[in-house]
Parts: structure tokens; C-alpha cells; sequence
């Protein structure tokens, strides 16, 4: 909540979420490049601190994008559309 709350505050909702799409990206990557557990460790812990802000930031954009009727929809798709093969989804309209 406090990730989303400053990116309000800052009216940089979406260069906040590249900024944490970026730094979890560059942390995957890192740590498959690490030969030690320590750095292994670091960088994992990295990628932890990069996603949590990162589901809370895509809901309060999709809220604030979202029709009324469709927020409930849209706010908990982030978290379980990797759960379900996209075949199974509702098509949008």
C-alpha cells in the first residue's frame, strides 16, 4: 500500500510500476547469473522487494481505469490469472 500511495501522491503511477517491472526483471536475470549463495540470497531478496509493490500498484491502476461494474473483475485478475490456462478465462467486451 505504501508503493501505490506514494505513486498517487506523485501522480507517476505508471513510471513507478516500470521502475519495479525493471528492477525485478534485472534481478531474475541477475540471479540466474550468480555463482555463490550469498549473492544468490541478495539478489532473491531483491526480486521479493521489487514484486510485493508491484500487485498493489497494477490494482489501484486498474481501480482507477476500471468502470464500476468491472472493478471487482479487474482487481483480482493480477492475482489468479497465472493460476488458470487463458482458455478458461472470460473473453472481454
Amino acid at each position: 500500500m505504501l508503493f501505490a500511495s506514494v505513486s498517487d501522491f506523485i501522480d507517476k503511477k505508471k513510471r513507478t510500476l516500470i521502475i519495479f517491472i525493471l528492477g525485478f526483471s534485472i534481478a531474475t536475470f541477475t540471479s540466474g547469473l550468480v555463482g555463490g549463495l550469498g549473492s544468490l540470497i541478495l539478489f532473491r531478496l531483491l526480486m521479493g522487494v521489487t514484486e510485493g509493490p508491484f500487485i498493489l500498484l497494477v490494482q489501484s491502476t486498474m481501480m482507477a481505469e476500471s468502470t464500476p461494474k468491472r472493478r471487482a473483475q479487474f482487481c483480482g485478475q493480477p492475482l489468479f490469472s497465472p493460476c488458470y490456462p487463458s482458455y478458461l478465462r472470460k473473453p472481454h467486451r
